[in-house]
């Protein structure tokens, strides 16, 4: 099918809003290729991709990272080839390695060939002294004519304004900006999304159209949540957060310039439900890159767990969840017999390994036999069986301490493992307790939990407030949240009516625990570039 040159003032325009894997060249790819023969079937001519798409992920620092490179511009090649037998051109993100270093950067494919690279031109990181950039900025665009259309690529940082990148694209005739990103989710982040957007569409009078990517990608997670805006300042688009997909836009040349023609604005999940939802899409994303179906997690029949097991139960149904039980003779049997059940109502396999014979072998022949093992050291064993199950099953491994015990020092042997995930280490124990509120009454539209989950029926899972927590220890973790939102002022929590010496306390406490070792083992640094450690926080 031949090429049609001119868009004859009108452009069907899809957003690729589909889960790339971290170095899943291949599988990443065949995405692509997949997304742009339904596209072509859908009658679009341009498909426009999440920056990074291809690579899945921030340009790897490691000794690979050349030969992925070439990889990826290989498949960019390859894609560019296939845009020669007629359908949709594509814009899509890709590591590209110049005599400059490598770039963050998206390929314009079309008509069988590469019609330009475009490189990001904003990387705050590259204006610091403490790291060498793991990519090199590039120069200030121009538009790039697209079968008589004029795009202005504006990629991820170029949006915040500070270069000009979006006004200078405005000014060397670009008709419309089309801005590939990867950002992870933040609690407001589309309003901050929209706010940016807004103020380039302000400054340019060009409509815009901003693309993210869904999935989890290391550390963080995407939310998708692709948008546009006329050059008029109303929102024409707004593709659902989390939702994986192919989404259409209609586009007309007017003698104000092009406009949206179709109107397409889903609403929105609220904070609960997104934070929920980015959650569980982590936990996917982690088994995903780990090529497995399966997940594990202890199982302690305190908050954090239970509601870690219920994400885990969402994301991948409840017979691809394994539980350990590690008791020992500190735990009530009436507490071990709570915690299978619920499991049992989880659906969760629950695994038992007794924990007494375990420490008795440990102290049977040393000298501090009648010294009892420390909470950390039961701990660090609890950690390492569950290791053992992952490693016999499959299984990827789920960490679960909330964000005020990880601050505090507590939890972080078996909560954070240096091969796992802890999705719950950004939130709070009043975070979580809101959470498990809200799922109680609300099923997210991907879950492959129940309607209603039963975590909250676990008598020692009960959430913040209720009577089986201890005073003191919620007096210790709102001190500890307090003291993270005002900088450590220990003066303004004082004057919110806590013990100075106890706020005293904690502010140290807190201190030491941020200048503890990681939970993986320190390595000599001895290179500019660091192997970065493995860890599961989000």
């Amino acid at each position: 099918m031949p090429h049609d040159d001119n868009l004859n003032g009108r452009l069907r325009l899809a957003i690729a809003q589909i889960a790339a894997i971290p170095g899943d060249l291949a599988g990443n790819l065949a995405k692509a290729r997949a997304a742009r023969d339904e596209a072509a079937g859908a009658g679009a001519q341009l498909v426009v991709f999440p920056a990074g798409f291809l690579a899945g992920s921030p340009h790897p620092d490691s000794p690979l990272a050349a030969a992925f490179v070439s990889a990826c511009m290989d498949a960019v090649d390859q894609l560019a080839n296939d845009t020669g037998y007629g359908g949709p051109g594509l814009v899509i993100g890709s590591p590209r390695r110049s005599d400059d270093g490598v770039h963050d950067s998206v390929a314009v494919l079309d008509a069988g060939r590469i019609l330009t690279w475009r490189d990001r031109v904003d990387l705050p990181h590259a204006r610091s002294f403490e790291e060498p950039p793991a990519y090199r900025a590039g120069p200030m665009p121009g538009p790039v004519a697209f079968r008589g259309l004029r795009l202005g690529i504006p990629i991820g940082d170029d949006l915040r304004g500070d270069l000009d990148v979006c006004e200078t694209l405005a000014e060397s005739g670009a008709e419309l900006l089309l801005a590939p990103s990867a950002m992870p989710f933040r609690r407001d982040g589309i309003d901050r999304r929209h706010q940016a957007v807004l103020r380039q569409v302000i400054e340019t009078d060009l409509p815009m159209v901003f693309v993210n990517g869904v999935g989890g990608q290391g550390v963080g997670v995407m939310d998708g949540g692709a948008f546009a805006f006329q050059a008029d300042r109303t929102l024409a688009l707004q593709s659902p957060q989390f939702g994986a997909g192919l989404f259409l836009s209609d586009w007309q040349r007017t003698a104000s310039g092009w406009r949206c023609e179709t109107r397409d604005v889903v609403d929105l999940p609220g904070p609960e439900e997104a934070i929920w939802r980015a959650c569980v899409c982590a936990i996917r994303a982690h088994a995903e890159a780990q090529g497995t179906e399966t997940v594990a997690l202890a199982l302690h029949g305190d908050a954090d767990t239970a509601i870690v097991a219920a994400m885990a139960v969402d994301a991948m149904g409840p017979s691809l969840v394994k539980g350990l039980l590690t008791p020992d003779a500190d735990r009530d049997t009436a507490d071990t017999d709570a915690v299978r059940t619920g499991a049992a109502q989880l659906g969760i396999a629950c695994h038992v390994l007794p924990l007494t014979p375990v420490l008795a072998a440990m102290t049977a022949d040393d000298d501090v036999s009648d010294v009892p093992a420390s909470r950390a050291a039961r701990a660090q064993m609890r950690g390492a069986l569950l290791v053992a199950l992952a490693e016999r099953t499959g299984a990827a491994l789920l960490g679960a301490t909330n964000r005020t015990a990880l601050r505090l020092g507590n939890g972080e042997a078996d909560g954070v493992l240096a091969a796992g995930l802890n999705p719950i280490a950004d939130l709070s124990r009043s975070d979580l307790a809101d959470l498990a509120r809200w799922r109680r009454g609300h099923r997210p539209a991907d879950s492959l939990g129940a309607d209603a989950m039963p975590f909250l029926e676990w008598p020692v899972a009960a959430p913040t407030g209720t009577p089986t927590d201890d005073a003191g220890a919620q007096d210790a973790e709102t001190v500890a949240e307090r003291l993270f939102a005002c900088d450590g002022d220990v003066d303004a929590v004082v004057a919110a009516g806590f013990d100075r010496a106890m706020v005293q306390a904690i502010a140290e406490r807190l201190i030491r625990t941020a200048l503890r070792r990681s939970p993986t083992t320190p390595g000599l640094r001895l290179d500019a570039r660091a192997t970065p450690p493995r860890t599961g926080r989000i």
